[in-house]
């Protein structure tokens, strides 16, 4: 029943029982319910106050129950109409929480002024909201960005280091599915130190020890408290109490960080092409094993499980880049120290480095201190990416290489898929 023919039945019910009270008692009933009665019944209680006998109160108590079941009709209806209305508004109000809800952290998220691209290959940023205007960046596909204002057509955006314009044709703008899905989830530990167990309980088996600041890729956040992990020791489940999950979203890229991205990558093609007719050339040769050993040697090239490396050469940034984008895909090893067949994050740098005569320590916190500091802002390719409990080479286009751990292994990331504690470069 409606709180509204509720009241009024109440009132009604309430009002016979203090019937043969007498006045005092229609008075103490109308004080008590006069907030809560329609208009009309709070009146007729009044007038009941000022009634001199019971009798003439009960002629005035009977004519109100009677109106009262004459509307009741007309109060369930209303009733109705109003608990429709009372739905719609509901359902409009969680439409317009979608617009601003909470990330896995808990922390409010606005996605109304977020949007993500829905291009396969990638959208020009530009100056100005025109194709007339100079190309400023780039956005690829799923490329997070923020909304910071817009125009007929066009939304002026940020992402990452590139700001500037770009066609509302070719991204969307408030969709919190689509953005979330494009997003990394990575948990960063909390506690001073935290076990990674084999499964979503307390006494099962410790896998590994993380630290404090440590992230990990997330697979899955449970609703029993525990978060399933991506660790370079195995995966496994980390207590919820002791990390905070936030979503990590890929960004786009200037025209000069494109074209820094472009030049390592065209160079490691280069390397692997080079690399791989050497060892074409030497294995045609009808020479023997000893000389064709030497041979390929003397091409300044290495071969390791059916891959084929170049040498390191040079002395900048982009050689190094260059030199370590070549053994992405090799497996990790917690410990290691091989490129080829299995290093851990500081094991990477440390022999990537190795082969350019540099001797840096197997250690991702004692990188931090090598080389000289520069600004995360001024990065450029071949500098040390140190992050808390992990270590890596900045390779330009906002993207770093690094072992990442078991379930990656030598592979690509965000250069800010968690907190930069330090960047330091060692060829200026």
């Amino acid at each position: 029943m409606h709180r509204k023919v509720a009241n009024r039945a109440a009132a009604c019910i309430m009002a016979a029982a203090v019937a043969f009270s007498g006045s005092q008692g229609f008075t103490a009933f109308a004080a008590e319910t006069s907030t809560g009665a329609t208009g009309a019944l709070a009146e007729t209680i009044a007038q009941a106050s000022q009634t001199d006998s019971a009798a003439g109160a009960s002629k005035v108590l009977a004519s109100t129950v009677a109106s009262a079941a004459e509307d009741t009709n007309d109060e369930a209806a209303a009733a109705e109409e109003t608990a429709q209305a009372e739905a719609q508004t509901e359902e409009a109000s969680q439409d317009a929480a979608a617009d601003s809800t909470a990330d896995a952290s808990g922390d409010a998220v606005d996605y109304s002024t977020m949007g993500v691209t829905t291009v396969e290959d990638s959208v020009n940023v530009r100056s100005e909201a025109n194709t007339d205007s100079d190309i400023v960046g780039y956005l690829y596909n799923n490329n997070v960005f923020t909304v910071t204002d817009s125009a007929e057509g066009w939304y002026q955006i940020t992402s990452g280091n590139v700001t500037g314009w770009v066609s509302a044709d070719y991204v969307t703008v408030g969709d919190e599915d689509a953005i979330t899905s494009a997003g990394t989830k990575v948990a960063t530990v909390t506690a001073d130190s935290l076990n990674v167990r084999k499964s979503d309980d307390e006494d099962a088996e410790v896998i590994t020890l993380v630290e404090e600041g440590d992230g990990l890729y997330v697979g899955e956040v449970q609703d029993n408290g525990w978060v399933y992990v991506g660790t370079k020791d195995g995966d496994g489940y980390v207590s919820a109490d002791y990390v905070t999950v936030d979503t990590v979203y890929s960004s786009g890229e200037t025209v000069e960080e494109q074209a820094e991205r472009i030049a390592a990558e065209e160079a490691a093609a280069q390397a692997e092409a080079e690399a791989e007719a050497a060892a074409a050339a030497a294995a045609a040769s009808s020479s023997s094993s000893s000389s064709s050993s030497s041979s390929s040697s003397s091409s300044s090239s290495s071969k390791s499980s059916g891959k084929t490396y170049k040498a390191a050469s040079g002395k900048s940034g982009s050689a190094v880049a260059s030199y370590a984008c070549q053994f992405a895909g090799n497996p990790y090893v917690y410990g290691g120290t091989s490129l080829t067949n299995g290093c851990d994050c500081s094991g990477f740098v440390m022999s990537v480095y190795a082969a350019f005569g540099v001797s840096l320590p197997h250690s991702s916190s004692s990188m931090r201190s090598v080389g000289s500091s520069v600004d995360v802002d001024d990065i450029q390719a071949g500098d040390i990416v140190c992050y808390s409990g992990h270590v890596g080479i900045y390779v330009g286009g906002g993207s770093i290489i690094s072992a990442l751990g078991s379930k990656y292994g030598i592979t690509y990331s965000s250069l800010h898929y968690k907190s930069i504690v330090s960047v330091r470069r060692i060829f200026s």
